[in-house]
């Protein structure tokens, strides 16, 4: 199995050579791993016992035209969306396009967004969707806008943001955690492989003629190397949980990282905290045993940093490095 080669490429200097190597964004990255945490906590939830009450006062809520039309406008947006998707039945887009005012049609247009989007919208909503995606009141100037915003939270239980947003941040909201660039660092430098492939003609189930492309990959067993840097200890226990939860899915295939994951592309492993490697004679490195540590950067010292690790210092931070301890070299020998 190969894995899809990152989008992304940068050309270092190294011992005075220049290299074109593939990189995994930290916006990739993150990417990946909140939206496997939205879908994952969002579907853990049930419904309120008292929901139907809950959407009656979120309609006396905003009563007022134009408020009532922003978020009529919002929620068509999402019902449309997951209709066109096939993942709503399809009279709730007739349902949606009769909702002339709020009423009890909405309980029930309502009750089956959350059904397939997940009820535990407390613990996360969804950053990517106008209607359902938590942001900085004080920041909203349209006050009918800011109405709207203020009842869903009222409606979901959120005390203005969701604890996902908390930790990952959200639009007025700095995140709480930052992630650097993964690079590869065994073997170094990578080596890239070009894949053929021609479509197939349904007709005639023979390749189509002039249907040819080329495909940049990297063969599976690369290892690439980032970090995450925790700006607020409170939410320790949340980022490692859903580490654990990213890596859980990866190895069952279940997430992958780049394009084309359908076809067998993007697969990886994800190990985080405290755990041992070792890296091969054709790493960054050589052939060594490397011990990383999730430890508290506060008191650090350059000259703690074994020296060989202070060649990764042409990607990360020096402070960062403090965090890797070097437990045996030319391992195997």
């Amino acid at each position: 199995m190969s894995a899809d080669l990152p989008q992304s490429k940068i050309v270092i200097n190294y011992n005075g050579k220049e290299y074109l190597i593939p990189y995994i964004p930290a916006t990739s990255f993150k990417g990946v791993l909140r939206s496997t945490v939205e879908v994952s906590k969002r579907k853990a939830g049930k419904s309120p016992l008292d929901f139907e009450n809950k959407v009656k006062n979120f309609i006396n809520d905003i009563n007022n035209e134009r408020s009532m039309k922003i978020f009529k406008d919002y929620l068509t947006d999402e019902i449309e969306l997951l209709v066109d998707s096939g993942i709503l039945d399809k009279k709730y887009k007739e349902m949606i396009k009769e909702l002339k005012e709020l009423d009890s049609k909405l309980i029930d247009i309502l009750k089956a967004y959350f059904d397939v989007t997940g009820w535990n919208y407390k613990e996360s909503c969804y950053i990517t969707s106008d209607l359902d995606r938590c942001e900085n009141i004080a920041l909203i100037e349209d006050e009918n806008r800011r109405k709207v915003r203020e009842a869903w939270n009222k409606l979901t239980n959120r005390e203005y943001f969701c604890n996902t947003c908390l930790l990952y941040g959200s639009s007025g909201l700095k995140a709480s955690v930052r992630f650097t660039n993964f690079y590869p660092i065994d073997p170094f430098p990578v080596r890239i492989d070009r894949l053929t492939h021609v479509s197939i003609d349904r007709r005639t189930w023979a390749a189509s003629p002039k249907k040819l492309y080329n495909e940049e990959i990297m063969s599976i067993g690369n290892r690439f190397l980032g970090f995450a840097l925790l700006l607020n200890d409170n939410y320790l226990t949340q980022l490692l949980e859903d580490l654990k939860l990213l890596s859980e899915k990866a190895n069952k295939m279940e997430v992958t990282l780049g394009g084309r994951g359908s076809t067998g592309y993007g697969a990886f492993s994800l190990d985080f905290n405290d755990f041992t490697i070792e890296l091969s004679d054709e790493s960054l490195l050589g052939k060594v045993r490397l011990k990383f540590k999730g430890k508290d950067l506060s008191n650090i010292s350059k000259n703690n940093i074994n020296e060989k690790v202070l060649l990764l210092k042409i990607f990360y931070p020096t402070y960062l490095l403090s965090t890797i301890e070097v437990v045996r070299e030319d391992v195997g020998k």
